[in-house]
Protein backbone atom coordinates (compact mmCIF):
# COMPACT_ATOMS: atom_id res chain seq x y z
CA UNK A 1 0.00 0.00 0.00
CA UNK A 2 1.41 3.47 -0.89
CA UNK A 3 0.94 6.24 1.63
CA UNK A 4 2.01 10.16 0.46
CA UNK A 5 4.68 11.20 2.40
CA UNK A 6 3.70 15.28 3.73
CA UNK A 7 7.03 17.18 3.79
CA UNK A 8 5.33 20.43 4.90
CA UNK A 9 6.74 21.54 8.62
CA UNK A 10 3.89 21.89 11.30
CA UNK A 11 5.03 24.83 13.81
CA UNK A 12 6.61 23.95 17.29
CA UNK A 13 7.38 26.61 19.89
CA UNK A 14 9.91 27.01 22.41
CA UNK A 15 8.25 27.69 25.61
CA UNK A 16 9.76 31.20 26.14
CA UNK A 17 7.26 33.89 25.50
CA UNK A 18 4.28 34.26 23.00
CA UNK A 19 1.96 36.60 21.37
CA UNK A 20 -1.80 36.65 22.13
CA UNK A 21 -3.70 33.54 20.41
CA UNK A 22 -6.32 34.66 17.60
CA UNK A 23 -10.12 33.35 18.12
CA UNK A 24 -10.29 29.68 18.22
CA UNK A 25 -12.20 30.00 14.78
CA UNK A 26 -8.76 30.79 13.10
CA UNK A 27 -5.49 28.75 13.09
CA UNK A 28 -3.23 30.06 15.58
CA UNK A 29 0.33 31.40 14.54
CA UNK A 30 2.66 31.26 17.49
CA UNK A 31 5.52 33.39 17.71
CA UNK A 32 8.84 31.80 18.59
CA UNK A 33 11.30 33.29 21.23
CA UNK A 34 14.17 32.51 23.03
CA UNK A 35 16.07 34.10 25.67
CA UNK A 36 18.36 37.15 24.71
CA UNK A 37 16.83 36.73 20.80
CA UNK A 38 14.33 38.55 19.14
CA UNK A 39 11.31 36.66 17.88
CA UNK A 40 10.26 35.55 14.23
CA UNK A 41 7.35 34.20 12.57
CA UNK A 42 6.73 30.60 11.66
CA UNK A 43 5.68 29.32 8.22
CA UNK A 44 2.04 28.64 8.41
CA UNK A 45 -0.04 25.78 10.10
CA UNK A 46 -0.45 23.08 6.91
CA UNK A 47 -3.95 21.31 6.63
CA UNK A 48 -3.74 17.67 7.95
CA UNK A 49 -2.30 15.59 5.30
CA UNK A 50 -4.82 13.00 3.99
CA UNK A 51 -3.37 9.71 2.15
CA UNK A 52 -4.77 7.92 -0.46
CA UNK A 53 -4.74 4.58 1.40
CA UNK A 54 -7.42 2.38 1.97
CA UNK A 55 -6.49 0.96 4.86
CA UNK A 56 -3.39 0.07 7.11
CA UNK A 57 -5.30 -3.42 8.20
CA UNK A 58 -5.56 -6.72 6.54
CA UNK A 59 -8.09 -9.66 7.62
CA UNK A 60 -5.57 -11.95 9.31
CA UNK A 61 -5.69 -15.42 8.46
CA UNK A 62 -3.32 -16.84 11.22
CA UNK A 63 -5.64 -16.80 14.10
CA UNK A 64 -9.41 -17.06 14.76
CA UNK A 65 -11.85 -14.25 15.56
CA UNK A 66 -13.24 -13.67 19.03
CA UNK A 67 -16.10 -14.88 20.26
CA UNK A 68 -19.52 -12.59 20.67
CA UNK A 69 -18.82 -10.78 23.81
CA UNK A 70 -21.05 -10.92 27.06
CA UNK A 71 -24.03 -8.09 27.63
CA UNK A 72 -21.19 -6.26 29.31
CA UNK A 73 -18.85 -7.08 26.65
CA UNK A 74 -15.54 -8.85 27.39
CA UNK A 75 -13.76 -9.13 30.57
CA UNK A 76 -9.97 -9.14 30.77
CA UNK A 77 -7.93 -11.16 33.06
CA UNK A 78 -4.57 -11.96 33.29
CA UNK A 79 -3.27 -15.35 34.96
CA UNK A 80 -0.12 -16.24 35.81
CA UNK A 81 3.00 -14.37 35.10
CA UNK A 82 3.38 -11.51 32.65
CA UNK A 83 6.53 -10.48 30.86
CA UNK A 84 6.08 -6.41 29.50
CA UNK A 85 7.99 -4.29 27.65
CA UNK A 86 11.54 -5.39 26.21
CA UNK A 87 14.01 -3.20 25.46
CA UNK A 88 17.72 -4.02 23.95
CA UNK A 89 21.09 -2.83 25.25
CA UNK A 90 22.34 -0.18 22.71
CA UNK A 91 25.85 -1.57 23.52
CA UNK A 92 24.99 -5.36 22.89
CA UNK A 93 22.25 -6.83 21.35
CA UNK A 94 22.85 -10.32 23.91
CA UNK A 95 21.31 -8.14 26.42
CA UNK A 96 17.61 -6.96 27.34
CA UNK A 97 15.86 -5.36 30.07
CA UNK A 98 12.08 -6.17 30.50
CA UNK A 99 9.10 -5.48 33.20
CA UNK A 100 7.92 -8.87 34.92
CA UNK A 101 4.52 -8.79 36.62
CA UNK A 102 4.33 -11.23 39.15
CA UNK A 103 1.29 -10.20 41.26
CA UNK A 104 -0.87 -7.22 40.12
CA UNK A 105 0.96 -4.62 42.63
CA UNK A 106 4.32 -5.20 41.77
CA UNK A 107 6.79 -4.84 38.75
CA UNK A 108 10.30 -5.63 38.77
CA UNK A 109 12.34 -4.42 36.43
CA UNK A 110 14.90 -7.62 35.12
CA UNK A 111 18.03 -7.82 32.68
CA UNK A 112 18.49 -10.66 30.62
CA UNK A 113 21.14 -12.42 28.83
CA UNK A 114 19.95 -14.27 25.85
CA UNK A 115 23.47 -16.17 25.72
CA UNK A 116 23.52 -17.35 29.53
CA UNK A 117 19.62 -17.19 29.98
CA UNK A 118 20.45 -15.79 33.08
CA UNK A 119 18.18 -12.74 34.95
CA UNK A 120 19.24 -9.69 37.11
CA UNK A 121 16.50 -7.62 38.69
CA UNK A 122 17.33 -4.21 38.93
CA UNK A 123 14.49 -2.65 40.76
CA UNK A 124 11.38 -3.96 42.55
CA UNK A 125 10.75 -0.97 44.28
CA UNK A 126 8.66 1.01 41.90
CA UNK A 127 5.38 0.40 39.70
CA UNK A 128 6.79 0.80 36.43
CA UNK A 129 3.97 1.57 33.48
CA UNK A 130 6.55 1.93 30.35
CA UNK A 131 8.87 0.32 28.19
CA UNK A 132 12.07 1.64 29.82
CA UNK A 133 14.91 2.90 27.56
CA UNK A 134 18.49 1.68 27.90
CA UNK A 135 20.59 4.41 26.68
CA UNK A 136 24.07 4.03 25.30
CA UNK A 137 25.57 5.49 28.46
CA UNK A 138 24.44 2.74 30.68
CA UNK A 139 21.52 4.41 32.54
CA UNK A 140 17.91 3.13 31.63
CA UNK A 141 15.14 5.42 32.39
CA UNK A 142 11.41 4.89 32.69
CA UNK A 143 7.96 6.42 34.20
CA UNK A 144 6.03 4.82 37.17
CA UNK A 145 2.43 4.54 38.12
CA UNK A 146 2.21 8.34 39.96
CA UNK A 147 3.65 9.72 36.49
CA UNK A 148 6.98 10.40 37.29
CA UNK A 149 10.30 9.92 35.27
CA UNK A 150 13.37 7.52 37.17
CA UNK A 151 16.50 6.80 36.30
CA UNK A 152 18.67 3.65 36.97
CA UNK A 153 22.46 2.02 36.27
CA UNK A 154 22.31 -0.44 34.52
CA UNK A 155 23.90 -2.67 37.31
CA UNK A 156 20.70 -1.83 39.32
CA UNK A 157 22.52 1.07 41.48
CA UNK A 158 21.32 4.38 41.93
CA UNK A 159 17.74 4.66 41.45
CA UNK A 160 17.17 8.26 41.48
CA UNK A 161 13.46 10.53 40.63
CA UNK A 162 14.69 12.80 38.02
CA UNK A 163 10.35 14.90 37.76
CA UNK A 164 8.35 15.82 40.26
CA UNK A 165 5.68 17.25 37.81
CA UNK A 166 1.93 16.29 37.35
CA UNK A 167 2.13 13.98 34.48
CA UNK A 168 5.65 13.01 33.43
CA UNK A 169 5.63 10.36 30.98
CA UNK A 170 6.94 8.44 27.62
CA UNK A 171 10.44 9.34 28.57
CA UNK A 172 13.45 8.42 26.11
CA UNK A 173 16.76 9.09 25.52
CA UNK A 174 18.32 10.78 22.83
CA UNK A 175 20.85 9.12 20.48
CA UNK A 176 23.77 9.76 22.08
CA UNK A 177 22.13 8.52 25.53
CA UNK A 178 23.12 12.02 27.39
CA UNK A 179 19.57 13.60 27.48
CA UNK A 180 16.17 12.41 27.76
CA UNK A 181 13.14 14.12 26.12
CA UNK A 182 9.84 13.00 27.96
CA UNK A 183 6.24 14.46 27.66
CA UNK A 184 5.25 16.92 30.70
CA UNK A 185 1.16 16.83 30.74
CA UNK A 186 -0.72 19.37 32.30
CA UNK A 187 -4.20 17.39 32.60
CA UNK A 188 -6.76 20.35 32.83
CA UNK A 189 -10.43 19.97 30.70
CA UNK A 190 -11.71 21.32 28.00
CA UNK A 191 -13.51 23.85 29.44
CA UNK A 192 -10.39 25.09 31.93
CA UNK A 193 -8.39 25.48 28.39
CA UNK A 194 -11.65 27.57 26.70
CA UNK A 195 -11.39 30.12 29.35
CA UNK A 196 -8.06 30.14 29.71
CA UNK A 197 -6.26 29.09 26.33
CA UNK A 198 -2.93 29.89 27.93
CA UNK A 199 -3.04 26.91 29.84
CA UNK A 200 -1.73 24.71 26.37
CA UNK A 201 1.48 26.51 26.68
CA UNK A 202 2.06 23.96 30.36
CA UNK A 203 1.62 20.73 28.76
CA UNK A 204 5.19 20.40 26.45
CA UNK A 205 7.84 18.12 25.05
CA UNK A 206 10.61 18.23 27.69
CA UNK A 207 14.76 17.71 27.42
CA UNK A 208 16.74 17.51 30.64
CA UNK A 209 20.17 16.08 31.29
CA UNK A 210 20.78 12.80 33.48
CA UNK A 211 20.71 15.13 36.77
CA UNK A 212 16.83 16.27 35.91
CA UNK A 213 17.73 19.35 34.75
CA UNK A 214 16.49 21.79 32.34
CA UNK A 215 17.97 21.99 28.67
CA UNK A 216 15.19 22.98 26.87
CA UNK A 217 11.47 22.31 26.14
CA UNK A 218 8.72 22.46 23.01
CA UNK A 219 5.30 22.77 22.21
CA UNK A 220 3.88 21.20 18.94
CA UNK A 221 0.44 22.15 16.84
CA UNK A 222 -1.44 19.44 16.69
CA UNK A 223 -3.43 19.81 13.37
CA UNK A 224 -5.84 16.99 14.46
CA UNK A 225 -7.63 19.07 17.06
CA UNK A 226 -6.88 22.51 15.51
CA UNK A 227 -5.01 23.23 18.80
CA UNK A 228 -1.59 23.53 20.43
CA UNK A 229 -2.88 21.05 23.21
CA UNK A 230 0.67 19.07 23.40
CA UNK A 231 0.23 15.36 23.05
CA UNK A 232 2.96 13.06 21.68
CA UNK A 233 3.34 9.44 22.33
CA UNK A 234 5.98 6.53 21.98
CA UNK A 235 9.70 7.90 20.35
CA UNK A 236 12.52 6.59 18.05
CA UNK A 237 15.76 7.93 17.68
CA UNK A 238 17.77 8.40 14.78
CA UNK A 239 21.04 10.28 15.15
CA UNK A 240 19.13 14.21 15.60
CA UNK A 241 15.68 13.04 14.59
CA UNK A 242 13.29 12.06 16.61
CA UNK A 243 10.34 10.11 15.51
CA UNK A 244 6.97 10.25 17.54
CA UNK A 245 3.13 9.08 17.35
CA UNK A 246 0.47 12.22 17.76
CA UNK A 247 -2.83 12.47 17.65
CA UNK A 248 -6.14 11.63 18.70
CA UNK A 249 -8.34 8.94 19.50
CA UNK A 250 -9.35 9.15 16.02
CA UNK A 251 -6.52 10.27 14.18
CA UNK A 252 -2.83 9.55 14.23
CA UNK A 253 0.09 10.03 12.75
CA UNK A 254 3.64 9.12 13.16
CA UNK A 255 5.84 12.56 13.00
CA UNK A 256 9.78 13.45 12.70
CA UNK A 257 11.62 16.36 15.03
CA UNK A 258 15.07 17.56 14.22
CA UNK A 259 16.71 17.97 17.02
CA UNK A 260 19.08 20.41 15.93
CA UNK A 261 16.90 22.81 14.71
CA UNK A 262 14.18 21.94 16.13
CA UNK A 263 11.02 21.80 13.21
CA UNK A 264 8.78 19.03 13.28
CA UNK A 265 6.72 17.52 9.79
CA UNK A 266 4.47 14.72 10.17
CA UNK A 267 6.12 11.49 8.40
CA UNK A 268 2.24 9.83 6.96
CA UNK A 269 -0.84 9.75 9.10
CA UNK A 270 -4.34 7.75 9.15
CA UNK A 271 -8.18 8.45 9.50
CA UNK A 272 -8.98 5.17 11.06
CA UNK A 273 -10.07 4.15 14.74
CA UNK A 274 -6.86 2.49 15.27
CA UNK A 275 -4.66 2.26 18.53
CA UNK A 276 -0.88 3.30 17.41
CA UNK A 277 1.16 0.98 20.52
CA UNK A 278 4.95 1.56 19.80
CA UNK A 279 7.43 2.37 16.92
CA UNK A 280 10.72 2.19 16.68
CA UNK A 281 13.31 2.95 13.65
CA UNK A 282 16.04 0.81 11.66
CA UNK A 283 17.62 1.20 8.28
CA UNK A 284 15.41 3.98 6.72
CA UNK A 285 12.54 1.97 8.20
CA UNK A 286 9.46 2.25 10.87
CA UNK A 287 7.97 -0.76 12.69
CA UNK A 288 4.98 0.09 14.72
CA UNK A 289 2.10 -1.91 15.93
CA UNK A 290 -1.68 -1.35 17.03
CA UNK A 291 -3.63 -2.96 19.88
CA UNK A 292 -5.72 -5.79 18.20
CA UNK A 293 -4.10 -5.33 15.19
CA UNK A 294 -0.49 -5.76 13.08
CA UNK A 295 3.05 -4.97 12.76
CA UNK A 296 3.08 -2.89 10.36
CA UNK A 297 6.37 -1.33 8.68
CA UNK A 298 6.76 2.39 6.98
CA UNK A 299 9.53 2.40 4.14
CA UNK A 300 11.41 6.16 4.39
CA UNK A 301 12.39 6.02 1.06
CA UNK A 302 10.51 4.52 -0.90
CA UNK A 303 7.10 6.12 0.99
CA UNK A 304 4.83 2.95 1.11
CA UNK A 305 3.34 1.35 4.45
CA UNK A 306 3.38 -2.76 4.25
CA UNK A 307 1.87 -5.90 7.01
CA UNK A 308 5.11 -7.18 8.32
CA UNK A 309 3.08 -9.28 10.90
CA UNK A 310 -0.48 -10.06 10.95
CA UNK A 311 -2.17 -9.29 14.48
CA UNK A 312 -6.04 -9.90 15.53
CA UNK A 313 -7.70 -9.95 18.61
CA UNK A 314 -6.19 -13.31 19.66
CA UNK A 315 -2.59 -12.15 18.78
CA UNK A 316 -1.03 -9.41 18.46
CA UNK A 317 2.79 -7.00 19.19
CA UNK A 318 2.77 -4.59 22.14
CA UNK A 319 6.25 -2.86 22.63
CA UNK A 320 9.25 -3.61 20.03
CA UNK A 321 13.03 -2.65 20.41
CA UNK A 322 15.17 -3.50 17.57
CA UNK A 323 18.94 -4.69 18.42
CA UNK A 324 22.08 -2.58 17.81
CA UNK A 325 23.14 -4.59 14.90
CA UNK A 326 19.42 -4.26 13.07
CA UNK A 327 18.86 -7.72 12.24
CA UNK A 328 16.26 -8.69 15.19
CA UNK A 329 13.58 -7.25 16.75
CA UNK A 330 12.27 -8.03 20.52
CA UNK A 331 8.42 -7.98 20.95
CA UNK A 332 6.30 -8.07 24.17
CA UNK A 333 3.40 -10.42 21.91
CA UNK A 334 -0.23 -11.25 23.27
CA UNK A 335 -2.07 -14.22 23.07
CA UNK A 336 -5.43 -13.60 24.12
CA UNK A 337 -7.26 -17.01 25.20
CA UNK A 338 -11.56 -16.63 25.05
CA UNK A 339 -13.71 -18.29 27.64
CA UNK A 340 -17.60 -18.61 27.09
CA UNK A 341 -19.38 -19.23 30.15
CA UNK A 342 -23.33 -20.92 30.61
CA UNK A 343 -24.45 -18.06 31.69
CA UNK A 344 -23.17 -15.72 28.07
CA UNK A 345 -20.29 -13.94 29.69
CA UNK A 346 -16.81 -14.09 27.96
CA UNK A 347 -13.21 -13.71 29.27
CA UNK A 348 -10.42 -13.11 27.95
CA UNK A 349 -7.09 -14.44 29.31
CA UNK A 350 -4.78 -12.18 28.25
CA UNK A 351 -0.83 -13.98 27.98
CA UNK A 352 2.10 -11.18 27.72
CA UNK A 353 4.88 -12.36 26.47
CA UNK A 354 8.67 -11.69 24.98
CA UNK A 355 9.37 -13.00 21.49
CA UNK A 356 12.42 -12.37 19.44
CA UNK A 357 11.88 -12.16 15.53
CA UNK A 358 14.60 -12.06 12.61
CA UNK A 359 14.01 -9.44 10.86
CA UNK A 360 15.02 -10.72 7.36
CA UNK A 361 13.00 -14.01 7.33
CA UNK A 362 10.33 -13.16 9.92
CA UNK A 363 10.96 -16.25 12.33
CA UNK A 364 9.88 -15.70 15.97
CA UNK A 365 11.52 -17.46 19.45
CA UNK A 366 9.31 -17.28 21.96
CA UNK A 367 12.02 -15.98 24.82
CA UNK A 368 9.83 -15.68 28.30
CA UNK A 369 6.18 -16.87 28.19
CA UNK A 370 3.93 -19.07 30.09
Amino acid sequence: MNVNNVSNGVTFVKLKSMRKLLTNKVIVLIILSSLGMSCRKDSPIPEPPINNTDTLTIVCNTCPDFPPPGELGYGYVQSGIQYFKPCFNPNNENEFIYIRKTIPTLTELVKYDLVTNSETILCDTEYIISQPQWGKLGIITFNTLNWKVWIINEDGSNLIQLTFEERDIFPNFNFTGDAIYYYRGKPYSNYEHEQNPNLIFESLMMKIDLNGNFIDSITTYNIFLNTFYQNWGVSDFNNSTIYFKAGTAYNHGIYKMDENIQTISPVFSWYEELNLLDLDFSNNKIYYTFWHNNLNIFDINTNTNNVFLEGCDTKYYDKISISPNGNEMLVEKIINIPTVYEYGTVDIDEKHEIWLINLNDKTETRILGE
